[in-house]
């Protein structure tokens, strides 16, 4: 998935856009942030949509970065989703 535009989509607030799926290592159809500041971009653009109802994340705990790590992206994450009204569902799976 082209990142630009998606981070693009969640800006305009597409009303088609209504589930996001963060999957690692599928960037032809899912989209991952892989560094803090992608992460805290992403918090934020979702902290002020409003058409995401559902959001999905699959963390690689064993292939990438320590757990340390990825426990800062999802807080970079959550920073911005406190802002959040429209997400009525978020899901955590490990990729492993």
């Amino acid at each position: 998935m082209d990142a630009k535009k998606l981070l693009n989509r969640l800006l305009k607030n597409d009303h088609t856009l209504t589930e996001l799926i963060l999957v690692p290592l599928n960037e032809t159809l899912y989209y991952f942030p892989y560094s803090m500041y992608e992460w805290k971009r992403l918090g934020n653009l979702l902290g002020d949509n409003n058409s995401v109802v559902k959001l999905s994340i699959s963390f690689p705990w064993d292939r990438f970065d320590p757990p340390r790590t990825l426990y800062k992206a999802l807080y970079s994450l959550a920073y911005g989703l406190n802002r959040n009204r429209s997400i009525k569902h978020i899901s955590f799976k490990s990729s492993s």
